[in-house]
């Protein structure tokens, strides 16, 4: 199911942006829910992450802003249920950048960036997160730009 979903999204990317539409994403999110039921199974994590992914990619394809609130909420539950997750990394930083740039809420992103400055200090992105942590406006970084490969530990 997951591998059916990360080829849907990548059919779906080689489509111009014009002519995706949110039917086509909510085709691909449908598929990712059950792998979660049980969050110590294999793929859960790889399913949580795809699906804020996804909701990120159909935000910006779509101009559609409650998508980056639906993102936010998976990045969170992976959190939650999954701290020592192999996506953690990349999840409390794109889960800051959702809430700087598109939740308006830096206060809650200054803790997640935080943690990301003391946990991954070697991380290429800790550079923009001292800045965006001093409250600096920064140019949007690249963040769940496509589908990841499935999380190795």
């Amino acid at each position: 199911m997951l591998q059916q979903a990360h080829a849907l999204h990548q059919a779906l990317q080689a489509k111009p942006a014009g002519e995706r539409t949110a039917a086509d994403y909510q085709r691909i999110l449908k598929l990712l829910p059950p792998l979660w039921r049980d969050p110590h199974a294999a793929p859960a994590d790889d399913a949580r992450f795809a699906y804020a992914s996804l909701y990120v990619a159909m935000a910006r394809d779509l101009n559609e802003e409650k998508a980056y609130a639906q993102a936010a909420d998976a990045l969170r539950e992976l959190l939650r249920v999954s701290p020592y997750s192999a996506y953690r990394r990349n999840a409390e930083f794109a889960l800051s950048q959702i809430e700087i740039f598109h939740l308006h809420q830096a206060d809650m992103a200054r803790s997640n960036l935080e943690g990301f400055v003391r946990n991954y200090p070697a991380d290429p992105r800790v550079g923009v997160a001292r800045l965006e942590i001093r409250g600096q406006k920064v140019a949007e970084p690249a963040y769940l730009l496509g589908p990841e490969p499935a999380a190795t530990v």
